[in-house]
């Protein structure tokens, strides 16, 4: 008997059913034979087209819609979903396949210049969101520590990074970072000419004003804080003031803060070493 157009069985109904259908195919032990079943049709071009266009038209329904969104939430945050979802996607990105799949992918997308300048202002609003910055810190910050991603990031890094690093100081040189560009304008009022990311005894120190053989550093919390960053830093000053130059760094909360009170250290160092 067909069922009438827009007719939809009860929860209790539906739990029945699934109850029942269990129990048969667990007696009968037709379950391996229907998932095998199942499997070879699922693999069929034609099942896979029909299946699609179904899932599509009912996502079209409002109600249907609302039940199937409430419901992938409240799934999404369970523990276990998001560890299934990440074994998933690290087994299938891993492989070349896959990702040459979304290289092709995205290279064909980006050729589109609607697209392109679309999807740079999501990724522009997406950045500047204060929470997602945060839950990407605490993520990668906490992968870190995994003992096999360290070692694959490290090799990697010690791969890449001689010719990376050459790179980074060609890319610096002509886009500072905010606490960089904030030291810029603060150097720019007092009328003081600089240097930025110069070269020197095997460094590169943010500001360089030859003149007053001053060397400004702007330092931020995070990426100073290591031990490593900071035996680099002390070598650095080291070798700067064996060469003579006076070296000052400060800290970029300070920078963004308090602009007018770091020109007046600034001015006062200068007269200092004058």
């Amino acid at each position: 008997m067909a069922l009438p157009k827009g007719f939809r069985m009860s929860l209790e109904t539906r739990r029945q059913m699934s109850r029942s259908a269990k129990k048969y195919c667990n007696k009968s032990g037709v379950s391996k034979k229907k998932s095998e079943l199942m499997k070879e049709v699922s693999l069929r071009p034609e099942y896979k087209k029909k299946m699609s266009r179904s899932i599509k038209s009912s996502w079209k329904d409002p109600e249907v819609r609302r039940r199937r969104v409430a419901g992938l939430k409240k799934a999404c945050n369970t523990a276990s979903y998001l560890r299934m979802r990440c074994r998933l996607v690290k087994k299938i990105q891993g492989t070349p396949e896959a990702r040459k799949r979304t290289s092709v992918r995205m290279r064909k997308l980006y050729k589109d210049p609607v697209y392109a300048a679309k999807h740079r202002k999501i990724v522009l609003i997406a950045n500047q969101d204060p929470k997602r910055n945060r839950k990407i810190s605490r993520s990668t910050k906490l992968s870190w520590k995994d003992p096999k991603i360290r070692a694959a990031r490290l090799a990697g890094l010690a791969r890449t990074l001689p010719a990376t690093a050459v790179k980074l100081a060609k890319i610096r040189s002509k886009h500072p970072n905010k606490p960089e560009a904030r030291m810029m304008e603060i150097l720019s009022k007092l009328d003081l000419p600089f240097e930025f990311q110069k070269p020197m005894y095997g460094f590169l120190p943010d500001f360089v004003l030859e003149n007053e053989r001053l060397v400004i550093e702007c330092n931020s919390r995070y990426w100073h804080a290591p031990i490593k960053v900071r035996l680099r830093d002390r070598r650095k000053k080291y070798r700067l003031e064996n060469a003579g130059y006076k070296v000052v760094a400060f800290d970029e909360k300070r920078i963004k803060k308090s602009p007018e009170l770091i020109a007046r250290k600034i001015t006062q160092i200068l007269k200092e070493v004058a």
